[in-house]
C-alpha cells in the first residue's frame, strides 16, 4: 500500500511538471506568431525598395512564410509611384505594386481615408497593383492613375488586376485608371508592277486592335471579391485602334488599298469580372466608360501611270460595351444600399 502511495505520488508530480510546462509552449506559440503577424510601417512617401516605402512593405510580405495576417499601415498623404523599369515583371522590382504571396496569410493595405491616403501612378505607365495572392483587404484610402497599356497584347485592370485572389475593398475610391489595348499594326505597302498594263498589288490588311478590359478593376478566379462604403469613377477601359490598310502598289492599273483592321472592344470600364463571387453594398459606380478602339483607315488606291488609280480600301470598326460592370456570367450583388448611377455611362449593364 505504501509502494501504491509512493508511485502515485510520483506521478502525481511528473504530471504536475508537465502542465507546469504547457503554458510556457503556448506562450512561446502565441510570441511568434505575434512576430509573425504584424504591422509593416510605411515611414516614407518615395517609391523605391529601400525600407520604409510602401513597395519595401508589400516585398516584406511576399517574403512570409507564416500564415499570417499583415498590415500595412499608411498615414496622410500622396504616395506616388514613379519606379518605372525597362522591362515588365511580377517581383515588386519596378512598376506596379506586385503582391504575389499567394501560399501564406491576408495583406491589409490601410490609410487614414481616402479623401487623404492616396497612392497614385499617374507618372509610372502602369497599373497600380497586380495581385497574385491569397487574401488581400484595401481599406480607407484613393487608388487612382494607373494605366494598363502594355505592348502587343489586352490591357487588364488600369488600377487593379487581380488573379486567384480574394479582394475587399473597404472605404476605397478606385478613380481615374486605365486599361487600353494594343493597336493593330498597319498593312504592308503593295508591290509596284511597271509591266504593260501591269497592275499594282493590293496593299496589305491592316491587323485588328487588342481589347481592355476592367479600366478600374479587372477579377478573375473562383474567388470573392467585396465591394463596400466605396466609390470607383472616372476609369476606362479601351480597345487599341485597328492598323491602317497599305497603300496599293504603283502601276498602269493602281493596286487597291488595304483594308482597315478592325479597332479592339472595350469592356467593364469600372470592373471586369471573370469569375467568382462579387457583393456590392453601400458602394457607387459612376463616370466610367468603355471604348472600342478606333477602326483602321482604309489604305489609299495605289498611283496609276494611266488614268487607273487603285480603289482605298475600307476602314475598320471598333466596339465598347458595359462602362459600369461587365461579368461572363451571371453574377450576385447586393442591392442593400447600393446606388449604380448609370446615366453618365456610355453603355451599362451587366452580363
Amino acid at each position: 500500500m505504501s509502494s501504491l502511495n509512493t508511485n502515485g505520488s510520483a506521478n502525481n508530480h511528473k504530471m504536475k511538471s508537465m502542465l507546469e510546462k504547457v503554458p510556457l509552449v503556448v506562450g512561446f506559440w502565441l510570441a511568434t506568431h505575434a512576430v509573425n503577424a504584424q504591422d509593416l510601417n510605411v515611414t516614407r512617401f518615395n517609391d523605391d525598395s529601400l525600407p520604409g516605402s510602401l513597395r519595401s512593405a508589400i516585398s516584406t510580405f511576399n517574403g512570409v512564410s507564416d500564415p499570417a495576417n499583415d498590415r500595412i499601415v499608411l498615414s496622410a498623404g500622396t504616395y506616388s509611384l514613379t519606379y518605372g523599369g525597362g522591362f515588365a515583371e511580377d517581383f515588386n522590382a519596378n512598376g506596379d505594386l506586385d503582391i504575389n504571396n499567394a501560399a501564406y496569410g491576408t495583406l491589409t493595405i490601410e490609410g487614414v481615408g481616402a479623401g487623404a491616403t492616396i497612392i497614385d501612378a499617374a507618372t509610372l505607365g502602369d497599373r497600380v497593383f497586380d495581385i497574385r495572392s491569397k487574401t488581400v483587404i484595401f481599406k480607407n484610402l484613393t487608388i487612382r492613375g494607373g494605366r494598363a497599356a502594355p505592348s502587343g497584347s489586352s490591357g487588364y485592370g488600369g488600377g487593379i488586376r487581380s488573379s486567384n485572389a480574394n479582394i475587399t475593398l473597404d472605404g476605397v475610391v478606385l478613380e481615374n485608371n486605365t486599361a487600353i489595348g494594343y493597336g493593330g499594326p498597319a498593312g504592308a505597302t503593295g508591290v509596284n508592277n511597271f509591266d504593260f498594263i501591269g497592275t499594282g498589288d493590293a496593299g496589305g490588311l491592316g491587323s485588328d486592335a487588342y481589347g481592355a478590359t476592367g479600366g478600374g478593376l479587372y477579377f478573375e478566379g473562383a474567388n470573392t471579391l467585396t465591394i463596400s462604403n466605396s466609390t470607383l469613377r472616372g476609369n476606362v477601359a479601351r480597345g487599341g485602334n485597328g492598323g491602317a490598310g497599305g497603300t496599293g502598289g504603283t502601276g498602269y492599273f493602281g493596286g487597291a488599298g488595304g483594308t482597315g483592321g478592325r479597332g479592339g472592344f472595350g469592356l467593364g470600364g469600372g470592373i471586369f469580372i471573370a469569375g467568382g463571387t462579387v457583393t456590392i453594398a453601400n458602394s457607387t459606380i459612376n463616370g466610367n466608360s468603355a471604348n472600342g478602339g478606333d477602326g483602321g483607315r482604309g489604305g489609299a488606291g495605289g498611283a496609276t501611270i494611266a488614268s487607273f488609280a487603285g480603289a482605298g480600301g475600307a476602314g475598320g470598326s471598333g466596339v465598347g460595351q458595359h462602362g459600369a460592370i461587365r461579368r461572363r456570367r451571371r453574377w450576385r450583388r447586393r442591392r442593400r444600399a447600393f446606388r449604380h448611377v448609370a446615366r453618365r455611362q456610355r453603355r451599362t449593364g451587366c452580363h
